[in-house]
């Protein structure tokens, strides 16, 4: 795997590491803090940052000393820091989204939590989610196959939390956002909403899609 010997956020796009990427985007949203929810390798990602973060923007590191999920290390990180709401953002994912309209989206319809969702040709590796015409998610699925392919709007990794959503995260488990707390909060009738973000957008999971990225950025 090309991240054997590396911490996955700091694979180069071309000359800039994805998480330097992910950092300029939050900088150019008009961001002024920043916390990077560590578990392997903080510090050689500590090293990294010290000279690629972008400037006006304030980091901080919160350390989990194991896998609490993805839900999980936010919530932990959110209680931890003493907001009430926040934008998470996968450091493997690079794209040009206006993270501002998201957090207005969010504001505007007083959301638990909003996804941000995009449009691909091949949904299958990713969440489906459905919405109505304002936006409040009816119905996703997790990684389908083919037969269960009911759209193309996919969960691009992305979301606005209020501190209230994430209060429901338990302490004691990993915990998911696709797989765990979504569901949690649409079964509970939260006011869950995604929010469809026009621009470019890739998960660089996998080397078919790391060589995709550079491919784009070239063209």
């Amino acid at each position: 795997p090309l991240s054997a010997n590396r911490p996955k956020p700091l694979l180069p796009i071309v000359d800039r590491p994805v998480l330097a990427r992910v950092l300029d985007l939050l900088a150019a949203a008009g961001f002024a803090e920043a916390a990077i929810l560590t578990f392997h390798e903080e510090a050689r990602i500590r090293e990294a940052l010290a000279h690629l973060a972008p400037r006006g923007l304030a980091l901080r590191f919160v350390h989990a000393d194991r896998d609490l999920g993805s839900a999980g290390a936010v919530a932990r990180a959110v209680e931890l820091l003493g907001v009430e709401e926040c934008l998470a953002i996968s450091a493997d994912i690079v794209c040009d989204f206006d993270l501002a309209d998201l957090v207005a989206f969010h504001r505007e319809r007083a959301a638990a939590a909003t996804i941000a969702l995009t449009r691909v040709a091949n949904p299958l590796q990713f969440g489906i989610v459905i919405v109505d015409s304002r936006g409040r998610v009816l119905r996703f699925l997790e990684k389908p196959n083919w037969g269960e392919v009911f759209s193309d709007t996919v969960n691009a990794g992305i979301f606005v939390l209020s501190a209230g959503a994430l209060s429901r995260v338990p302490r004691d488990e990993p915990v998911a956002f696709a797989a765990d707390l979504f569901p949690r909060l649409l079964a509970d009738g939260a006011p869950l909403y995604g929010c469809v973000q026009a621009g470019y957008w890739r998960d660089i999971g996998d080397p078919d899609t790391y060589l995709a990225v550079h491919a784009d950025v070239f063209a």
